[in-house]
């Protein structure tokens, strides 16, 4: 299943969101993170979960992004759909735990 690659591989399938240009979602992400730009970060991965809800690498790239800015409530929705795509992750019900701790 969709659950055994790295947990933060991401494989969108390119479109021009945003003036993101095609083919940048992944490094424009990776960068925003790497530069702590945590919010440009949550409105790409929010817009791009409108088209694919159940993606695996955008939701737990966002649930990180939202714990990072101290979105808590909004990591433990984003890690508790994760569970429910992946419930042998042990890591996303480390991190649903950690985030409803300091929620």
């Amino acid at each position: 299943n969709g659950c055994l690659f790295k947990q933060h591989t991401i494989f969108f399938i390119m479109a021009d969101y945003n003036s993101i240009p095609v083919g940048q979602y992944t490094s424009t992400i990776y960068t925003a993170i790497k530069e702590t730009r945590y919010n440009d970060a949550i409105n790409i991965l929010q817009s791009e979960l409108q088209n694919f809800p159940r993606s695996r690498a955008a939701l737990s790239l966002l649930g990180f992004c939202y714990y990072r800015v101290g979105d808590f409530a909004g990591a433990v929705s984003v890690y508790e759909q994760l569970i429910g795509i992946c419930p042998d992750v042990e890591e996303y019900k480390l991190y649903f735990s950690q985030s409803l701790y300091k929620a």
